[in-house]
């Protein structure tokens, strides 16, 4: 119990995506999928309890709505919390005033502590993977469960 965060990238696939055989295979086990399309959906990064990254999301993403649901992030605003991720990491005593903690249900520590820096160094890794690795034209989603 606590708080887990997820981002997922997302892709339409049609038919024409697939190798035919490939594409028999993956529908076989889903046999409402008639309409010759898929959405690929991938988690690709995860954080448990790292609330300072799931306030940043909820303020500059969610329109300051926790609530749990799914929601849109443009490779910009991943930009901006790494650049704010990096400056953190070179100067932690910036951490309180550009990524602050958050309180909630189950959230973890608030303080500003060896958690939350490792926090702040599994957010710079995750990040600058998800930039890399994902396709640009991908949709990139945060969503987080308490």
């Amino acid at each position: 119990m606590g708080l887990d965060m997820f981002l997922y990238a997302e892709e339409f696939a049609s038919e024409n995506y697939f190798k035919p055989d490939t594409y028999k295979t993956l529908t076989k086990e889903v046999p409402f999928a008639t309409t010759g399309s898929l959405m690929l959906k991938v988690e690709v990064a995860y954080w448990r309890k790292v609330n300072a990254v799931h306030k940043w999301f909820v303020d500059n993403v969610q329109d300051g709505e926790d609530d749990c649901h799914e929601y849109g992030v443009s490779r910009e605003k991943l930009q901006e919390l790494l650049n704010i991720c990096k400056l953190i990491e070179l100067d932690n005593t910036s951490a309180s005033e550009l990524l602050p903690t958050a309180s909630g249900f189950f959230f973890g520590t608030y303080e500003y502590d060896e958690w939350y820096f490792e926090g702040i160094k599994q957010t710079i890794e995750q990040v600058e993977r998800v930039l890399k690795e994902v396709p640009a034209d991908w949709n990139i989603t945060y969503q987080s469960s308490w």
